[in-house]
């Protein structure tokens, strides 16, 4: 009985510094598109990324991928739909 409360005990622990370690590391979100750096969906994108960085105090972060970095239109809404992508 003793060890099996030990055992709770323990994992209790590991759990605990894990959530907490997870919850001081920013989010950071991932979108890709195929339009030239310029043109007004990256603009958007910029703003969009901006507004989001500033209202959640930088705990959400955006990566912008334009110009096909990441593939064409086709290939990140794929992306997006298996789970690789966070937005296409």
């Amino acid at each position: 009985m003793r060890k099996v409360l030990v055992l709770a005990l323990a994992l209790t622990m590991v759990l605990g510094f894990t959530l907490t370690s997870d919850a001081a590391r920013p989010l950071t979100l991932r979108i890709g598109h195929p339009m030239a750096p310029g043109n007004n969906v990256t603009v958007g994108y910029e703003k969009f990324k901006q507004l989001v960085e500033e209202k959640s105090n930088k705990q959400i972060r955006i990566q912008i991928f334009p110009n096909c970095q990441l593939g064409s239109d086709r290939v990140t809404t794929e992306a997006a739909q298996a789970g690789t992508l966070d937005m296409s």
